[in-house]
C-alpha cells in the first residue's frame, strides 16, 4: 500500500484524484487501488476536479511550457483550453469558469495575476485587483491571497513574502486578516464562509481554520514529521498530501484519515536507461604512455583505449560518484575521489590491467574532495577538500601528512615537478591576495614560491625542470570607461615565467645567437655505440631573489584561465573578454580555446578551439581534449590537424564503445546522500541552525523508495533541504526524462481584449521598448507597422478569429516566423494587412514601458526635481540599468532608487559607493557649463522596496539605511541573505545550492535572514 510519490490531490464526491509517477491517477475516495488517468509526455500539475466532479482541469506541459487541460472523467482525450503559460490553477467559480495565476502580464519581475476562463467560449480576464496566487469569490465577498505557494520548500519562512490573506465583505475596503501569523500561510480554500488553510505557525505545517474575519482559528491536524501539502476539498471533506501520502479530513467528524492506496505504477522513468556519455563528461586523465585514458562521465568510470581496443567500466556500482581520476607515476594505478550513496567520500584505487578496485586511507574523513593529482616518479598523490585542506598521500606506505589548512579559501591547481621534489599549488595568502606554494619532499618545508602583488595562480613546471610558468594579476592598466567618467580593469591576468635558479637564460632568448645559452646536448654513446642514458633529472631551486627573476609573456592581459609547460613552449586555455549579456548562473559559458606559445620563434598560435576540457599526462607529451562533445588525444610534438578523422593521425578518440548505462534508483540514492553531505558540509553554521540533520536524513530518506521520477525526486530534495528553515537551498535542472515537445509560444508583446461578437482584438497596452534592439520591443511597434492602443487585429494568416484562444493559439511555435495580421487601426475603416515577426518573450519590453512610466510619473509629480532609477536584481543587468539611467537622473536635486523586484546578484556594494557620494565642490567653466564634484554625486535620496526584493536585494536597502543614506520606503522584504556559489551539480547535472555566506550588519546582526529589512515609511 501506499508505495507510490503522492502528490497534489483533488476530492470530488466519491474519488481522489492524484499525481503520481508524473500523470494522473484516480482512487475511491475511501482508498482502493489507483488507475492511471493520462500517459502524457509533459509534467502534469495543478489538477482541480469540477464542481459536478464530471472533469478535472489540469496543467500539463505536453506542447509548452505549461498550460491548462481539461480531462472528460466518461473518457476522452485532453482539451487544450489555453496557449498563454499557466503557473497554477487555483479552482473553479462555477461549472463553467476556472480561476488560475499566469505571468502573462507580469512586468515587474516576480509578479503573478488572477485570470478567470470560461472554459466554453476560452475568454480570459485578469481580475484586476493587483499581483495574486489565490482568489476565491463567495456571497458577498471575496478573498485575495498573495504568497500563498507551497510552505515545504523554505519551513518556518517570516520574510516579506509569507502568505497574506484580504477580505472584502460588502462594499468595504479589503482587509488583511490573520495578520498574527507571521509564517507560511498556504493553499487556502473556501467552504461557504469558513477559510481553511496550511500554515506552519507551530514548527510544522498543518491544517488550520478561521472565518472571514480571521477569528475562530483552529488547528484541524496534528502532523509532526512531514509538512500538510496542497489542500484542496469539496463540500464536506478536505484533502492533502503529507509525507507523500494522501489524508483526507471529514469536516462533520472533526478527524483526518489516511487513504489506503494501491499502487501499481510502471514507473518507466525509474528503469535502467542508457544516456549519451558527452552529455555528461565531467573529466578526464591520460595514461602517463598516452596508451589509454580514464572518463568520468554521469559519475561512471571508463577505461578507454583512444584508437583501438575494448572500452570497459572500471566498476558496475551505480550508487557510488566517481571524480578527479589521476593516474600514478607508472600507470599501474588509476586513483579516483567516490562520493558513495552510503557513506563518507572516498578514494579508490584501480589496478589498470585487472580492474580491481580498493578503498585506501579510509580513516581519513574527507568532507569533499576538490582536487587529486599523482607524483609523476613516485607512488605519491596530493588532495585538496573542501576544508581548505591540503594532503599529502604515501601510496606505498599508506601514511597521510597535511600540509595546508587555509583560513581563506580552498586551494587549486595542484601540480607536480618532473623529478617529483616539488608540489606546487595556488592558495590564498589572505582574504585578498593568492600565490603559488611550494611544497619540498625533500626538506618536509612549504614556502610561497614568489610574492604576488595581487593574484598567482595555475602553476607549471617546464619539463626541464628549469622554470615555474604560471598566471598572474601583476600589471593593472585600465580602461576609460565609454559610458561616463571612470575606469575599470577589463584585462589583467596574463601568463610568466620564473627561472629556478639565477644564471638561467630567459626561455624568450632560445631563437637568438645568445652567447650564455647552454651547448646543444650531445647524447653520449657507449663503446657498442648505444645511447647512454640521460643523467636523471633532479630539480633546484634557489629562493634567493627568485622575485627578480619573473618575466612576462608578450601576451595580450585578459581571458587566461590555465598555463600548462611543454617542451619548448606552453598551452594556454583562453577566452575573449567579451561584454555580460544575460544570466551570468544559468548563461552559456564562453567559448574557451588552447593555443600554443614557441620559444623558438616567440609566437603564438591557436592549437585547439572550442575546448571545454583539456588535459596532460605525466611527461606533458600527450594533449587530451574535449571539443564539441568528443575526446581527442594528440602529441603535443605537433599541433592537432584541422581533419575530423577517428584515429590516432588526427587524434580523434573512439568512443563507441562509452556505452553509460544508468539506474534511477541508484542515482537517486547516491544523490540523495551528495546532498545532505553538501549541506553538512557547507552550510554557514556548524550546527546547521540547531537542526538534528541526521535526524533529518532518515526522515526523508524513508520516503525515497517511493519516488519513481527525476522531478518527484526534486520535490522530495526541497523538501529535504527546507528543514534548514533558510534562504537559498536550490534544486533545479536535473535530467527531467519527463519532457514534453516544449514549442515556445510566441509574443506579440502588447495585452489585448477580444470581442466575441465582432471576433476581433482590440489593443488594450503596447509598451515601447528599444526599437533597436528587437527582442526588447513590441513587433506590432517595429519600422513599418507601428500599431497603437486601439487598433485591431480582424485575422491571423488570412483567417479570421472565432474563439478568445485563437490569436494565442496561432501563436505557438511561430517565434521569428513571418505572420500576417489583418488589422483595422482605430479611427480608420480601411483594412491592412501587416508582416510581423513575434518574439519569445514580451516581459523586456513591458518592463522598458514600466520603468519609463515611473520616470516619467516621479518628473512630473516632483516638477523636475527628482530623477529615478530603477535596478532590476543586483548582477549584471542591474548594474547595466542602473549606470543606463544613474548618469542622467543623478543630475536632479534628488534621487528615488527602486529596488523593488530586485532579484538579488552581488553588486549592491559597488553602486552603494556610487550612491554615497556627496557634492562637496564644483567645476565652472566660460563655456561647457558649471559640473558638480564629484561628477555623478546624487542629490537627496530615497531608495524603494517591497516584499520581492530579495538576497542582495535585501542587502541593498538595509545598507541603504544603515549608511544613512537616505528614508527607505516600501514594504518589509523577501528575507533571505544567506549566499551561495553554485560550486556543485549533482551528477545528473541538476544545480544544487548550500547556504555558505551569511551576513551581518551591527545593527540587527543575523536578522535580515528569515525576517527581512524593515522599511522607514511602509505603504
Amino acid at each position: 500500500m501506499n508505495q507510490g510519490y503522492f502528490q497534489q490531490p483533488t476530492l470530488s464526491k466519491n474519488q481522489i484524484a492524484f499525481i503520481s509517477d508524473d500523470d494522473l491517477w484516480i482512487v475511491p475516495k475511501a482508498g482502493g487501488t489507483a488507475q492511471r488517468l493520462t500517459a502524457n509526455k509533459g509534467h502534469i500539475s495543478s489538477p482541480c476536479f469540477s464542481p459536478d466532479g464530471n472533469s478535472i482541469a489540469l496543467i500539463s506541459t505536453d506542447h509548452s511550457i505549461g498550460d491548462i487541460y481539461l480531462l472528460p472523467m466518461q473518457g476522452g482525450a485532453l482539451e487544450r483550453v489555453t496557449w498563454i503559460g499557466v503557473i497554477k490553477i487555483i479552482g473553479w467559480k462555477n461549472a463553467d469558469v476556472l480561476f488560475f495565476t499566469s505571468g502573462l502580464e507580469g512586468y515587474p519581475r516576480r509578479e503573478t495575476y488572477t485570470y478567470e476562463l470560461n472554459i466554453r467560449t476560452k475568454d480570459f480576464k485578469k481580475i484586476n485587483l493587483g499581483p495574486s496566487s489565490f482568489y476565491h469569490q463567495g456571497d458577498g465577498f471575496q478573498i485575495l491571497g498573495r504568497h500563498s505557494g507551497d510552505s515545504a520548500r523554505w519551513k518556518r519562512y517570516q520574510g516579506g513574502t509569507a502568505g497574506v490573506l484580504w477580505v472584502q465583505k460588502g462594499k468595504s475596503k479589503f482587509e488583511r486578516i490573520l495578520t498574527d501569523l507571521k509564517t507560511n500561510i498556504a493553499r487556502p480554500v473556501v467552504l461557504g464562509k469558513t477559510i481553511y488553510f496550511i500554515s506552519d505557525h507551530e514548527g510544522v505545517a498543518n491544517l488550520y481554520s478561521c472565518d472571514l474575519s480571521g477569528e475562530n482559528r483552529k488547528r484541524l491536524t496534528h502532523h509532526t514529521d512531514y509538512y500538510a501539502r496542497n489542500l484542496q476539498a469539496n463540500q464536506s471533506q478536505l484533502v492533502y498530501q503529507c509525507g507523500a501520502v494522501i489524508f483526507v479530513y471529514d469536516l462533520k467528524v472533526g478527524k483526518t484519515k489516511l487513504v489506503p492506496i494501491e499502487f501499481n505504477a510502471s514507473a518507466i522513468q525509474a528503469a535502467p536507461r542508457f544516456e549519451k556519455w558527452s552529455r555528461y563528461f565531467h573529466g578526464a586523465a591520460v595514461h602517463p604512455t598516452g596508451s589509454e585514458v580514464a572518463v568520468i562521465s554521469r559519475g561512471h568510470l571508463f577505461q578507454v583505449p583512444p584508437f583501438n581496443g575494448v572500452v570497459k567500466e572500471l566498476d558496475l556500482d551505480k550508487n557510488i560518484r566517481y571524480s578527479h581520476p589521476d593516474y600514478n607515476f607508472n600507470g599501474s594505478k588509476l586513483l579516483v575521489a567516490a562520493a558513495h550513496g552510503a557513506t563518507d567520500e572516498a578514494v579508490y584505487e584501480f589496478d589498470t590491467k585487472s580492474g580491481t578496485r580498493k578503498r585506501i586511507f579510509s580513516k581519513i574523513n574527507w568532507g569533499k574532495i576538490w582536487g587529486l593529482k599523482c607524483s609523476p616518479k613516485a607512488d605519491f598523490a596530493a588532495v585538496i577538500t573542501n576544508r581548505n585542506e591540503v594532503y599529502l598521500l604515501d601510496l606505498k606506505k599508506q601514511t597521510s601528512k597535511k600540509i595546508e589548512t587555509n583560513a581563506f579559501a580552498r586551494p587549486c591547481d595542484l601540480e607536480w615537478s618532473p623529478d617529483g621534489r616539488y608540489l606546487v599549488y595556488s592558495a590564498n595568502l589572505d582574504s585578498r591576495r593568492t600565490g603559488i606554494r611550494i611544497y619540498d619532499m625533500t626538506t618536509k618545508k612549504l614556502r610561497l614560491l614568489v610574492t604576488p602583488i595581487l593574484s598567482d595562480t595555475s602553476p607549471s613546471f617546464d619539463p626541464t625542470g628549469k622554470y615555474i610558468y604560471f598566471l598572474g594579476v601583476r600589471e593593472f592598466a585600465p580602461n576609460y570607461n565609454e559610458t561616463h567618467f571612470d575606469l575599470g580593469f577589463p584585462f589583467a591576468i596574463r601568463p610568466y615565467v620564473v627561472s629556478l635558479l639565477p644564471g638561467t637564460p630567459s626561455p624568450f632568448d632560445a631563437g637568438l645567437e645568445n652567447p650564455h645559452a647552454p651547448l646543444p646536448i650531445v647524447k653520449a654513446k657507449n663503446r657498442n655505440g648505444k645511447p647512454v642514458p640521460a643523467p636523471e633529472l633532479k630539480i633546484e631551486i634557489d629562493f634567493n631573489g627568485i622575485d627578480q627573476r619573473i618575466e612576462a609573456f608578450g601576451l595580450d592581459l585578459g581571458g587566461y584561465q590555465k598555463v600548462v609547460g611543454i617542451k619548448g613552449g606552453i598551452l594556454y586555455w583562453k577566452s575573449s573578454v567579451e561584454p555580460i549579456n544575460g544570466d551570468e548562473i544559468f548563461g552559456d559559458a564562453p567559448t574557451m580555446n588552447v593555443y600554443q606559445y614557441k620559444f623558438e620563434d616567440n609566437e603564438y598560435d591557436s592549437y585547439q578551439r572550442n575546448a571545454a576540457f583539456f588535459t596532460l599526462n605525466k611527461s606533458k607529451t600527450y594533449f587530451l581534449s574535449f571539443v564539441d562533445s568528443k575526446l581527442r588525444l594528440t602529441e603535443t610534438k605537433n599541433k592537432p590537424t584541422s581533419d575530423f578523422k577517428i584515429g590516432k593521425k588526427d587524434g580523434w578518440v573512439d568512443t563507441s564503445g562509452v556505452k553509460l548505462k544508468v539506474n534511477p534508483r541508484a542515482e537517486w540514492q547516491q544523490m540523495y546522500h551528495e546532498a545532505w553531505v553538501f549541506q553538512k558540509e557547507h552550510f554557514w553554521r556548524r550546527d546547521l541552525n540547531k537542526i538534528d540533520w541526521d535526524l533529518v536524513y532518515k526522515r526523508y530518506i524513508n520516503l525515497l523508495p517511493k519516488v519513481s521520477t527525476r522531478a518527484e525526486f526534486s520535490d522530495l530534495m526541497w523538501e529535504m533541504q527546507g528543514e534548514l528553515g533558510t534562504s537559498h537551498c536550490y534544486e533545479m535542472n536535473g535530467n527531467y526524462d519527463r519532457y514534453g515537445a516544449r514549442i515556445p509560444l510566441a509574443r506579440l508583446g502588447a495585452t489585448f481584449s477580444y470581442n466575441a461578437k465582432l471576433k476581433r482584438y482590440t489593443i488594450l497596452e503596447l509598451p515601447q521598448g528599444d526599437s533597436w534592439m528587437p527582442a526588447t520591443e513590441s513587433p506590432l511597434k517595429a519600422m513599418g507597422i507601428s500599431l497603437n492602443v486601439g487598433d485591431q487585429i480582424l485575422a491571423f494568416n488570412g483567417v479570421e478569429f472565432i474563439s478568445a484562444q485563437d490569436l494565442y493559439e496561432n501563436l505557438e511555435n511561430k517565434v521569428g516566423a513571418k505572420i500576417e495580421l489583418t488589422i483595422l487601426r482605430k479611427g480608420t475603416k480601411r483594412k491592412e494587412t501587416v508582416l510581423v515577426k513575434p518574439n519569445l518573450s514580451q516581459s523586456a519590453a513591458g518592463y522598458r514601458q514600466w520603468v519609463a512610466n515611473n520616470k516619467k510619473f516621479v518628473h512630473e509629480k516632483s516638477g523636475g526635481k527628482l530623477g529615478y532609477v530603477h535596478i532590476p536584481d543586483m548582477g549584471p543587468i542591474g548594474y547595466a540599468e542602473f549606470y543606463r539611467h544613474f548618469i542622467v537622473e543623478s543630475q536632479y536635486d534628488g534621487l528615488i532608487v527602486d529596488v523593488r523586484y530586485n532579484g538579488g546578484g552581488h553588486v549592491s556594494q559597488h553602486l552603494l559607493k556610487v550612491l554615497a557620494q556627496k557634492v562637496i565642490g564644483f567645476d565652472e567653466t566660460r563655456h561647457h557649463g558649471l559640473e558638480t564634484y564629484p561628477m555623478y554625486a546624487p542629490g537627496v535620496l530615497v531608495a524603494l522596496a517591497n516584499e520581492n526584493s530579495g538576497s542582495d536585494g535585501d542587502i541593498f536597502p538595509h545598507a541603504f539605511k544603515l549608511m544613512g543614506l537616505g528614508k527607505l520606503v516600501g514594504k518589509r522584504t523577501w528575507g533571505g541573505v544567506i549566499g551561495i556559489n553554485g560550486q556543485y551539480s549533482l551528477r545528473d547535472g541538476a544545480y544544487i545550492t548550500q547556504p555558505e555566506y551569511s551576513h551581518w550588519f551591527k545593527d540587527v546582526e543575523w536578522n535580515i535572514e528569515n525576517h527581512g529589512v524593515d522599511p522607514d515609511i511602509e505603504v
